[in-house]
């Protein structure tokens, strides 16, 4: 096989051929890119032949300071019909390091083609369809290959020698990159691939028979902006810089309206919208270019690729704006084709619009330290709180027949109004008149820094309700011993739930009465009075006498509390609340 010398064009680049469709020949040509043209520079490695395998590799380094994109691989074949496959290093570095380790090399192409035969001139210029190349190469960077056969040894490569070939030597270069010396290999069945045998060493290597085709990124655009031609907004967004780092992203709510808004002065000429559910990518880092400098941002690696109208360019195109929402968190990226006559391509792109909805949490949370010590944490009513850019406002909570727009939310188990206090010590001076601030809850000693998975949520994702729940929070002192409870506010009907008591452990702790619960509820606010405690049992109900009253019950934690597991406190005709306990 050494003096038949077949070359087959090779290109692994072409994105613009899911464009193509033969439902619409007269676009085929305006919308399948050049590949030569967007491979704008080549380089051969060698045509000399004198030998072959099953595969043979060899590295790019790229001389530059700036990322090249290689695009498209001539490579030199027996006759016949070949799957021919490209392999690359995994990590991205150089062949010659992993040439004893298949497990190394990833399969990044492959496609069954046609030999275009022998050739005593030099390698054949036709490209034959192949899956799209589009290897980006940093600065600086090597990158290692290995085209093969599935089968046999149709590869041709020419054998080097100690002087001006050995394995690992530049053998081609240009002004950007350079093509050095790998090895031939034979077929392994094992791992089903060119792993097997190795030729080639520092008395020559074996030089591949390949013409790699790239272009560099200098001064070309790294993004695709709206023109006449094609023109995609969402939202009113649109990549405004084809030279900067940000493209057009419309960020939204979940349920909230999207707008997007698409123009062409190609009225009534076929176009498509494609879209993927990654991001876009600029020049560089995945894009590619079109002969006439169109840029398609979109990665058409990404699985999720798809197309609107099929591929089929059957519908023409016609301005319009849509309307739409959508309930659940989205993400994708889009950009559109037009033909258009006047553009040196024959087409025009859009530019590229990234879509993200996002969820609108109810809810505000804090975990284990920075639940903190003796800590309160405050949340007003009617503005947006919570993870992200699309919270949800949490609405106002009535009590004592007031609205109260802020929340003062204590580490140590209750919710105070009019202010707040993390103070540890519970009781019902304390209730009434240290802390002047209204108060509901489990108040006790709790320490949630020494837990990690203790958590503080305060939560509105029902409506009308809002909820403040302690999970695993443990006793100053005694971290194994944890406590879990809720305590839950109606916003329309102003009656307020605290369940989880039965969950709460005897606190052992005898010093003062940092071992207490005081379970009830306080006008507080200097106000409030004291009727003397409730009997919160299961079954009990009663009514404050009073609107200043308190209700409650306090005494050693865990000891009252377990044989209540929920109590609901209920506005009464006396501005007060009455109880019921379960």
């Amino acid at each position: 096989m050494e003096s038949d010398r077949a070359h087959h064009r090779f290109p692994k680049g072409d994105p613009m051929k899911f464009f193509a469709s033969a439902a619409c020949a007269a676009l085929v040509s305006c919308l399948a890119f050049a590949q030569g043209a967007a491979c704008g520079s080549t380089l051969l490695m060698s045509e000399a032949g004198n030998g072959g395998q099953n595969g043979v590799s060899f590295d790019v380094y790229n001389k530059t300071p700036d990322p090249v994109v290689l695009c498209g691989l001539d490579v030199s074949l027996d006759p016949g019909i070949h799957t021919v496959q490209v392999w690359q290093v995994t990590n991205g570095t150089s062949a010659i390091a992993a040439v004893n380790n298949p497990a190394h090399w990833t399969l990044i192409a492959s496609s069954t083609v046609t030999s275009l035969g022998t050739s005593t001139t030099g390698v054949s210029t036709v490209f034959t369809p192949f899956p799209a190349m589009n290897v980006l190469l940093q600065p600086g960077a090597t990158a290692g290959f290995m085209v093969s056969t599935a089968s046999g040894q149709a590869i041709n490569y020419t054998t080097g020698n100690a002087t001006t070939s050995p394995v690992g030597a530049t053998f081609a270069q240009d002004a950007n990159i350079e093509l050095r010396v790998g090895h031939g290999r034979g077929f392994s069945s094992t791992f089903n691939g060119p792993f097997g045998s190795i030729f080639g060493s520092a008395n020559g290597g074996r030089i591949a028979n390949v013409r790699v085709g790239y272009y560099t990124t200098v001064g070309m655009p790294r993004w695709q902006v709206n023109t006449a031609g094609s023109t995609l907004t969402g939202n009113g967004q649109s990549t405004t810089s084809p030279y900067g780092t940000n493209y057009g992203l419309a960020k939204t709510c979940v349920n909230q309206t999207i707008t997007v808004g698409m123009n062409s002065i190609g009225q009534g000429l076929p176009w498509e919208l494609a879209s993927t559910m990654s991001p876009p990518v600029p020049l560089g880092q995945g894009a590619m270019a079109s002969a006439g400098g169109e840029v398609l941002n979109l990665n058409v690696f990404d699985p999720t690729l798809s197309f609107m109208l099929g591929l089929s360019f059957a519908i023409p195109f016609s301005a319009n704006t849509s309307y739409f929402s959508i309930p659940v968190p989205f993400g994708m990226t889009f950009q559109m084709v037009n033909a258009n006559p006047a553009a040196p391509d024959g087409f025009s792109l859009s530019s590229a619009v990234r879509l993200e909805v996002e969820a609108s949490p109810s809810f505000a949370v804090w975990n284990g330290a920075a639940i903190g010590d003796d800590d309160v944490k405050v949340l007003t009513a009617n503005v947006p709180t919570g993870p992200g850019s699309c919270a949800t406002p949490m609405p106002a909570v009535p009590f004592y027949g007031a609205a109260k727009t802020q929340l003062w939310v204590a580490s140590n188990g209750r919710v105070l109004f009019d202010g707040g206090s993390g103070y540890m010590l519970s009781s019902p001076l304390e209730a009434f008149a240290q802390t002047f601030a209204p108060m509901v809850g489990f108040w006790t000693d709790f320490d949630a820094t020494t837990n990690p998975a203790s958590q503080l949520k305060v939560d509105w994702s029902v409506p009308n309700l809002v909820s403040v729940s302690y999970t695993n929070m443990p006793y100053v002192g005694f971290p194994l011993l944890r406590a879990s409870g809720a305590i839950t506010f109606d916003t329309v009907t102003g009656a307020i739930t605290i369940t989880g008591m039965n969950s709460f452990p005897i606190y052992p702790l005898t010093e003062l009465t940092s071992n207490w619960t005081f379970l009830g509820i306080s006008r507080g606010n200097g106000i409030a009075t004291d009727p003397f405690m409730a009997n919160f049992v299961p079954g009990a109900t009663g009514t404050a006498a009073s609107p200043t009253d308190m209700l409650y019950m306090i005494g050693t934690s865990g000891t009252f509390a377990q044989t209540v597991q929920s109590l609901t406190f209920t506005p009464s005709a006396n501005g007060g609340y009455s109880y019921a306990a379960f």
